[in-house]
């Protein structure tokens, strides 16, 4: 019974698919054994101010840069502190095909300063509700936004 579950929403963060679809299946998930609170990976509107020129610079988003959050609608912000930046930085290491040509373009400093902190939304209630529908269905969240695109269920 884990106290915190955390994953992405349904945009997956970047619009990745493999993202969405680790959201879709984690948050069914969670409603199926619940247990503690769940919160979607977001950015807030401030680091992505921040960071907006690099963002546009290197391509970044798959479907359009993600709507922030405010920091008043943050439910946690994770600050990493040197040897936690070290670990997350060693994981994504392991995704070379996906990191190592950013941190190249970007420069080592200046992407261990973007991936040092990570921000949490609680999801709303229409994405919960949408999650359960789609779980309902046995559908992903992707295919159940499809269908109501086409203009039905």
């Amino acid at each position: 019974q884990p106290d915190l579950t955390a994953t992405f929403g349904p945009e997956g963060i970047t619009g990745h698919d493999d993202h969405i679809a680790t959201g879709h299946a984690v948050t069914a998930a969670w409603l199926d054994h619940g247990g503690g609170a769940l919160v979607y990976a977001t950015h807030s509107s401030q680091f992505l101010a921040q960071w907006r020129a690099m963002h546009d610079e290197i391509g970044i988003w798959m479907t359009g840069e993600p709507d922030g959050c405010d920091a008043v609608d943050l439910e946690l912000v994770v600050s990493l502190p040197p040897a936690a930046l070290d670990r997350k930085r060693a994981v994504l290491a392991c995704h070379g095909s996906q990191t190592a040509g950013l941190a190249a373009a970007v420069g080592e400093a200046r992407y261990r300063e973007w991936i040092a902190r990570e921000f949490f939304r609680r999801p709303t209630w229409t994405e919960l509700s949408a999650a359960v529908v789609a779980r309902s269905l046995d559908v992903g969240w992707e295919t159940l936004a499809r269908r109501e695109m086409a203009g039905g269920a």
